[in-house]
């Protein structure tokens, strides 16, 4: 169950329609759950992460077809209606069309459209806000993916809502990986938009998050955490979500009291 009296919001980031608090959680569904021998678990999840508290849902699921991503995104929204959940924003992680189709409330992009050169970014974050707007009456949301510093700056300068950075720690969604970029690359991020005198985008952790160290994460900058695995394989995904929320909050209370000026 939440512990709302534990779950203190530092600070509010609005971001194009919703609010997200500090600390967060964001869903993000696993590869093969948009299948429909799956998709009654994958709704049932995200309603259940949604009334622990998630921030925002992204269907993400590289493995789907185009019909499989929007009708997925289609059930997962009416569950959260019915829930009364609704305030909690469904994005598609991919492409716009999809996203469109299936009344989604963003887009969120992968670092190989961050990194296209021979797109106009910024540009095409605009016509995904008017796709998307005109196409649901609401405003958009748009989000991407980063592993650098400099993707970062790109996506900033483009006008996204808010950048997924990773890895932060070992994943299996990425086994390949046996390096990650760590909570440091947040820190690095922060200090890059220091010294141009910029603000920095909201920043989501992504990658091996759970728990056990997603204090790490917000500590190190980021206003939360993305997690796949550590709510999906939960037997109580709303619990795992209040808990890493609170686990958060905890940490970032820590951190201010400890800075606070002794009389």
């Amino acid at each position: 169950m939440q512990s709302a009296g534990l779950l203190v919001l530092t600070t509010l980031q609005t971001v194009v329609g919703f609010e997200l608090v500090k600390p967060s959680v964001v869903y993000v569904t696993p590869t093969g759950w948009c299948a429909e021998a799956r998709l009654d678990r994958l709704v049932h999840t995200c309603t259940e992460a949604a009334r622990g508290g998630a921030a925002m849902i992204q269907i993400r699921d590289h493995k789907a077809d185009e019909e499989e991503i929007q009708a997925a995104t289609r059930s997962v929204r009416r569950a959260l209606e019915m829930a009364g959940c609704e305030a909690c924003p469904v994005v598609v992680n991919g492409y716009l069309l999809d996203a469109a189709a299936a009344g989604a409330s963003g887009v969120h992009l992968r670092e190989s459209a961050v990194r296209e050169k021979d797109m106009d970014l910024k540009f095409f974050v605009s016509r995904c806000r008017v796709v998307l707007e005109q196409t649901t009456g609401r405003p958009a949301i748009v989000g991407c993916s980063a592993h650098s510093v400099e993707s970062v700056l790109l996506a900033a300068a483009a006008g996204v809502d808010y950048v997924q950075v990773g890895t932060m720690f070992p994943t299996a969604t990425h086994p390949e990986k046996k390096i990650v970029e760590g909570p440091e690359l947040v820190a690095a991020v922060l200090g890059a938009f220091a010294a141009r005198n910029q603000p920095a985008p909201v920043l989501v952790g992504v990658g091996g998050i759970e728990d056990g160290n997603c204090a790490e994460v917000v500590k190190a900058g980021a206003h939360g955490v993305a997690v796949i695995r550590a709510i999906a394989a939960s037997a109580a995904p709303a619990d795992a979500v209040a808990k890493m929320r609170d686990t958060m909050a905890a940490a970032l209370s820590s951190s201010s009291s400890s800075t606070l000026p002794l009389g």
